[in-house]
């Protein structure tokens, strides 16, 4: 009884997330439909009806991993955004949506995001990165870091520790060795 439960469960997660998707990643993923279709209570018991599930499960994670499924998902999210009454957790559910499709093209939205705001900010690396993987461009033999250097301790006369110190302080307390200390 308990395995017939837990397959009820699997069953609702996948109808709840299949539910969230927008209208454009709807259209862009229908192997979702077709292994929600396939899903019932019994298919713990069931060894065929499992199998069954295999092929729309594979075909679903492959239309998920595509770009035109992470472009439908992000157009779901921007529509969502775009209206003043959508709720906090359909915003949610839409960028659930687009970090799933990421996700399934083995990438994450963390990254993507962080590629974006190079490219926003106008960063050399960046742009040409995303050159690279938007027009095939070739990768750059030198790259191009201007006026960026590696962190270090600071320099001598560094105006942050009065000019005197080439690197901060030891915050430890000391203790002074027993040769140092007062004679009593």
């Amino acid at each position: 009884m308990a395995r017939k439960s837990e397959w009820q469960s699997l069953i609702d997660d996948l109808e709840a997330a299949a539910a969230t998707r927008g209208a454009h990643l709807t259209a862009a993923s229908p192997s979702i439909d077709s292994l929600a279709a396939a899903l019932h209570p019994e298919l713990g018991r069931d060894q065929k009806a499992r199998r069954a599930c295999l092929h729309p499960s594979a075909s679903a994670r492959i239309e998920l991993g595509t770009t035109a499924a992470a472009i439908a998902a992000f157009d779901d999210f921007v529509d969502a955004l775009r209206l003043p009454q959508t709720s906090h957790t359909q915003v949610a559910a839409r960028m659930q949506a687009l970090a799933a499709t990421f996700r399934c093209a083995d990438r994450a939205l963390v990254n993507i995001a962080s590629q974006l705001a190079g490219v926003f900010d106008n960063s050399a690396l960046n742009v040409t990165l995303a050159r690279h993987d938007l027009e095939g461009t070739d990768l750059p033999t030198e790259v191009p870091l201007r006026s960026w250097r590696w962190p270090g301790p600071p320099q001598v006369g560094c105006p942050c520790y009065g000019g005197k110190l080439s690197t901060p302080p030891d915050p430890r307390p000391t203790t002074p060795r027993p040769d140092q200390r007062p004679a009593r």
